[in-house]
This record gives structure tokens, sequence and C-alpha cells, in this order.
């Protein structure tokens, strides 16, 4: 199994802050999962530059980037929702390959 969640750059804050024990159980969930990705439309410097609607320091939200790798989830940044889209599908696209190795998509079991 793998996850992924693309969030606004708004929404990542929010959760990695103000959510941020609910989020961590729903990580905590997660164990033993192939893949955990959190796609935040957004780069580093709209952090830095803090371009979300919350007062919180960058150095919090990038301590925060820092904990999700710890436990294991991968935090990509991108420019913006078109970018991190193509990112989800690119994922995706990926993971669909490895899951059909050797097999044929188009037969049920």
């Amino acid at each position: 199994m793998f996850a992924i969640e693309r969030k606004s750059l708004d929404d990542f804050v929010g959760s990695v802050v103000r959510d941020w024990d609910r989020f961590q159980r729903e990580i905590d969930r997660m164990v033993g999962w192939g893949a955990k990705v959190i796609i935040v439309e957004g780069c580093l410097l709209d952090i830095v530059d803090q371009k979300y609607n919350s007062g919180v320091a960058p150095a919090l939200v990038c301590k925060r980037i820092a904990e999700l790798t710890l436990m294991g989830v991968s935090v990509l940044l991108c420019h913006d929702a078109e970018m991190a889209s193509g990112m989800a599908y690119k994922i995706l696209k990926e993971r669909a390959k490895e899951a059909y190795v050797g097999k044929d998509p188009c037969q049920s079991h």
C-alpha cells in the first residue's frame, strides 16, 4: 500500500502546525506502507517568505518537514498546482508499473 496526499501550502501548514497531533496519528496508522508522500503546492521560498495564511514562523514549518522525513514521509514541494498534479501523476504511473511487472493488467484475478 502507499499514500499520496496533495495539499495547498495553507492546508499543509495548518496540518503540520494546528493539526499536528491528528496528522501524526494518521501517519502512525500507515506503518509498513511502501510509500507515504505529501505533495505541497508551494516551494521552499514560499515557506521562507511566509506566503501562507497563518503567522507561523517558517522555521517551525521546516522543522515539521524534517520530522515528517524522519517518520518516512516524503514531502515534495512543487511550485504550483499544475506541477503538483504532474508529480502525482508520475508517482502513480511508476507505482502502476511496479504493481503490474510480469502481470497482464487487463486480466481479472
